[in-house]
């Protein structure tokens, strides 16, 4: 029987996968993540923002933990700590940085959108 190597490979990625992060990867994760909040001004999201990502944590499959104190099985950041930085965004793209925000709507005057004036 022959096998494949392809296969073993998956495997061990699906291994590490559920396992998460090695505690000295978590530590560099959050030595990033920290530096990279005190460098945008210690920037906070609003607690509706923060709340509307742990929502999005909530359905995720990579979250684990307790409910007080879940953790994200992708970089090791606590959640609590991670969804209320402004500067922060999830590992694999389900929120990003900055306020959940409406889209604004802007009034345009006419023309061709160019922005110069009418002569």
């Amino acid at each position: 029987m022959v096998r494949d190597p392809r296969k073993k490979r998956l495997e061990k990625t699906k291994q590490q996968e559920q396992k998460g992060p090695s505690m000295a990867q978590k530590a560099v994760n959050f030595a990033k993540a920290s530096a990279k909040h005190v460098s945008s001004g210690l920037k906070s999201v609003s607690e509706e923002t923060k709340n509307i990502r742990l929502a999005i944590c909530n359905t995720c499959p990579h979250k684990v933990g307790e409910e007080n104190n879940p953790t994200c099985n992708k970089c090791g950041c606590f959640l609590n700590i991670k969804t209320g930085w402004a500067s922060q965004a999830c590992p694999i793209g389900k929120w990003g940085t900055g306020e959940k925000t409406a889209a604004k709507k802007t009034k345009r005057s006419g023309g061709c959108g160019c922005g110069k004036k009418k002569t």
